[in-house]
């Protein structure tokens, strides 16, 4: 799989944002759609790359559940 460089973390507004090169190719959900027999497998894949998006540390970036804490607290 393509992993696009990444350009910029900041933030617009009080969103977080990454600016990021563009991989042309097949989106994570096509083979979903494709296959649509095999959702259980693909959704499983899907959640495992999202997971492991997410422990990835980025300075200048808040972790999502840090976030989502604050904003449940506010």
């Amino acid at each position: 799989m393509p992993v696009p460089e990444v350009f910029a973390v900041g933030a617009f507004g009080e969103r977080q944002t990454i600016v990021m090169e563009y991989c042309p190719g097949p989106t994570l959900g096509m083979p979903l759609r494709e296959q649509p027999r095999r959702a259980e497998v693909c959704l499983a894949e899907l959640v495992a790359v999202q997971r492991r998006v997410h422990a990835c540390s980025v300075p200048g970036l808040e972790p999502l559940q840090a976030r989502l804490e604050r904003k449940l607290q506010a």
